[in-house]
């Protein structure tokens, strides 16, 4: 007889909102960002934030940084280097 499972949102909101979910985005995110700094020698900053879960960006703190992104894709490429998945919306 197949089992049938019910999906708890509450239970998976928590969870995304623990310190160690937290810690494990922010690690990832300085990854990324140390990435990007190599890649192009910029000030490279990581701010995290929290939305219906712990999140973390990256930004190049340079006017350069969204031509960069646009042609050599550079988030792209330093999130996959991180084994990241990166999808459009």
């Amino acid at each position: 007889m197949p089992r049938t499972f019910r999906r708890d949102s509450a239970g998976i909101e928590q969870l995304l909102k623990q310190a160690g979910f937290a810690e494990a985005t922010r690690s990832a995110a300085e990854r990324i960002a140390a990435d990007v700094r190599n890649r192009t020698n910029s000030d490279v900053v990581v701010d995290q934030y929290v939305t219906d879960r712990a999140a973390a960006s990256v930004t190049i703190r340079d006017r350069r940084g969204m031509g960069w992104h646009v042609r050599d894709r550079i988030f792209d490429s330093a999130a996959g280097a991180q084994g990241l998945e990166v999808r459009s919306k």
